[in-house]
């Protein structure tokens, strides 16, 4: 998981959520302001759960706090720089990564046997990697 300054994240500890924001980043380990916590939120050596989202997607991890810096309203906090995370996309139909050859015919070419690759599916279409150029929302059969 990549992170980058003045991110938006969400840190899930055992009890309570807070939003934060990412501050500095580093190869090893990132810093956050993380707001109205009241004081410390967080212990040293505590492990949570950090929580980024974009458009299509909420990236989760999981973390271990190095360090923290108690404020009267907010709190900073350091972060090991996480190993992995998990992907959960954020749409109506999951989008399957596929690869397959696909042949199909097309009106726009007189129905003349066009080759291609599906690259991934989902219960609301696919994606099609096409040797033609092809118009948004072509009839295929």
């Amino acid at each position: 998981m990549k992170f980058f300054i003045n991110q938006p994240i969400k840190i899930i500890s055992e009890y309570r959520e807070f939003n934060a924001n990412v501050d500095i980043v580093t190869s090893n380990d990132f810093t956050a302001t993380v707001f109205e916590t009241g004081g410390e939120a967080f212990s040293q050596g505590e492990m949570v759960i950090i929580e980024v989202a974009n458009s299509d997607a909420i990236y989760v991890c999981k973390t271990t706090v190095i360090k923290v810096f108690a404020g009267r309203r907010n709190c900073g906090c350091m972060f090991s720089m996480p190993v992995s995370s998990t992907r959960m996309q954020r749409r109506e139909s999951v989008r399957i990564s596929i690869k397959l050859p696909v042949e199909y015919y097309m009106e726009e070419t007189g129905n003349k046997l066009c080759r291609g690759k599906i690259i991934d599916l989902s219960g609301n279409g696919m994606q099609l990697s096409s040797e033609i150029k092809l118009k948004l929302d072509p009839y295929c059969i």
